[in-house]
């Protein structure tokens, strides 16, 4: 690629990263350095989707338990993203109008797949 070409094309603007950007992102590895790094984070991101995963793994098993259903194989089950679904397939609106007036957001599952997915992203 001859840079001196693209130089002299017309309209040519060369990008610039913004510094605001590159700034915050200084701050923020530094931050994440500070809390002890990938380790820390890997650590946490396990023990947050553990917790969703136990109690969606127990509800699945107690028939008493009214609501979720987790059908996910253990050692495919991602970290970040958790689905799910309703035992009853019909309450699945429901349970979304609840989870959005108890303050939960985003929680509808893939369009095509349907069901429920918890995001667990800055959680």
């Amino acid at each position: 690629m001859d840079w001196f070409k693209i130089k002299e094309t017309k309209d040519f603007f060369p990008n610039t990263p913004s510094m605001m950007s590159v700034y915050i992102s200084q701050l923020m590895c530094e931050h994440m350095l500070e809390m002890g790094g990938i380790d820390h984070y890997e650590k946490l991101a396990a023990d947050r989707a553990a917790i969703l995963y136990d109690f969606l793994d127990k509800a699945g098993a107690n028939n008493n338990t009214p609501a979720f259903v987790n059908t996910v194989d253990p050692k495919l089950r991602s970290k970040m993203n958790i689905p799910f679904t309703a035992r009853d397939p019909t309450m699945t609106d429901g349970l979304l109008n609840d989870l959005k007036r108890a303050g939960f957001s985003g929680l509808k599952g893939h369009r095509s797949l349907g069901g429920l997915r918890a995001s667990c992203y800055n959680s």
